[in-house]
């Protein structure tokens, strides 16, 4: 899955878990850190893969250089608050409030191209295939022609639907089954968040995951075909 560093101060544990609820949903692994040290760590150790970053109230000063360091390896990075969206917005892509996070970490994503499927899980199709068809090559080839064919479908149904919620749901529902048969948990958590939000008729989220979500199938269709026999 693509990563995301949540950091927030100890002493706010408690209050901040729908942050890391919220970012799951998306598609995300969270790896919260309380401390200095143990964000430099978690930095220096996954800053590099780390899609996103965020940054709760109180959070030390002293670590925007290495925040720096992981944006400019193509995180985003967004500063959470608990009153006013306001303030110094040096070092980040984005200051929000808790109560529009969800609005503002899709409006950010959408912004910095995100794709949901990490390179690792992307390398690991073909192996996830073979798994799934127990070495039997005819059956590989036979199950990712049709992953082809369905996602191709899929796809053209997604930029058809409109603001049709049914539609995007069942799309959405169809997409989340493929993705578990390619083990793309990042994809895979996308869409059942776009699918809930469909069934919920949550137009407004329903809009912005549309930004994500429809790059990631397209990017999603790619790989599929990539991976296609010669």
């Amino acid at each position: 899955m693509n990563d995301a560093i949540l950091l927030v101060r100890e002493e706010d544990q408690a209050g901040t878990g729908f942050l890391e609820k919220l970012t799951a949903s998306l598609g995300f692994a969270v790896h919260r850190v309380s401390t200095t040290g143990e964000a430099r760590a978690a930095l220096q150790r996954r800053g590099e893969q780390a899609r996103l970053l965020l940054v709760a109230d109180g959070v030390a000063d002293d670590l925007r250089a290495p925040l720096e360091t992981a944006r400019k390896a193509g995180a985003a990075c967004i500063r959470v608050t608990h009153g006013a969206a306001a303030g110094d917005a040096a070092g980040f892509d984005a200051i929000c409030t808790d109560a529009d996070l969800e609005m503002a970490l899709l409006e950010l994503l959408a912004r910095n191209g995100y794709l949901a499927i990490s390179v690792r899980e992307a390398s690991g199709i073909a192996a996830a295939i073979g798994q799934q068809t127990l070495g039997d090559k005819s059956f590989a080839e036979e199950l990712i022609r049709a992953l082809v064919a369905s996602t191709e479908s899929d796809l053209a149904a997604l930029r058809a639907a409109g603001d049709d919620v049914g539609t995007i749901r069942a799309v959405a529902h169809r997409l989340k089954s493929s993705a578990h048969f390619i083990d793309c948990r990042s994809y895979r958590a996308l869409a059942q968040r776009l699918e809930t939000a469909a069934r919920g008729e949550d137009r407004r989220i329903v809009t912005a995951l549309l930004r994500i979500f429809i790059p990631a199938t397209e990017n999603l269709y790619a790989l599929l075909k990539g991976n296609l026999p010669a």
